[in-house]
């Protein structure tokens, strides 16, 4: 468990059916308790609302800033994320705000990855926060890339990527003390990893992680788990230098 942080009775049982174990449940639930762990209690009463959600890989991407304190150094973290398969395309952990880094971010995105559909964002980050972004729109419309504004008030628009700020708060920098700037990265690159290749994620069914929805993987990993068979190294390696 305590490789594994923020990983609930549901993620850890998945896990376990990734290696060809099957157990239910409630004995991991019970197994984790007798070991400390404490389940969140879900606030009642939230506004409900409609998402949206992708039908393709790159269809829809969405970009978010997390504001993080690294020894008194104030850090800007941004994470760009596919809307289809909650998969990280890329990241930045700025300490100033920079439009050139945030072309930057995409363009390699882009590169590595494809061309994406839709950009989703915030109204605020993309107007307010960052100098010069009238650069940034222009790019996107060069690129034929079409952007989308959260609407004002309604930060669940983004309710993907802002799921992916709130769990490296709580699982890295809330965890994790960082000596400087180039420490914080290193632990950023091996959360990303960590998320993108071996965390099953609970929107994607709760057995697959991103990178195997992102690269269509799908249909034969949930295959191989449903004949109780181990995931191995070679089918998670699916990608790193596509």
């Amino acid at each position: 468990g305590n490789e594994k942080p923020g990983y609930g009775p549901r993620q850890v049982r998945a896990d376990l059916r990734r290696q060809g174990i099957t157990i239910s449940i409630g004995t991991t639930r019970k197994i984790m308790q007798a070991n400390g762990y404490q389940a969140k209690t879900k606030k009642n009463g939230k506004e409900k609302y409609t998402r949206y959600e992708a039908s393709r890989p790159l269809e829809l991407a969405q970009m978010d800033i997390l504001e993080v304190y690294i020894n008194k150094l104030k850090v800007y973290i941004i994470l760009l994320i596919d809307d289809y398969s909650r998969f990280i395309l890329g990241y930045r952990a700025l300490t100033e705000t920079s439009i050139d880094a945030i072309i930057e971010l995409v363009d390699q995105a882009v590169q590595r990855y494809g061309q994406m559909g839709e950009l989703l964002t915030d109204r605020g980050f993309v107007f307010y926060s960052w100098r010069g972004v009238n650069r940034f729109e222009k790019y996107l419309e060069m690129k034929g890339i079409d952007q989308i504004h959260a609407r004002p008030h309604h930060p669940q628009t983004l309710g993907k990527v802002e799921a992916l700020n709130r769990r490296i708060q709580n699982e890295l920098f809330r965890r994790k003390h960082f000596a400087s700037h180039n420490h914080a990265i290193v632990g950023i690159e091996e959360w990303i990893e960590h998320y993108n290749y071996k965390r099953p994620h609970q929107g994607l069914g709760g057995f697959l992680v991103p990178a195997e929805r992102f690269h269509g993987q799908a249909d034969k990993i949930l295959d191989k788990i449903a004949a109780g068979m181990q995931i191995l190294k070679e089918d998670k390696n699916i990608t790193r230098d596509i």
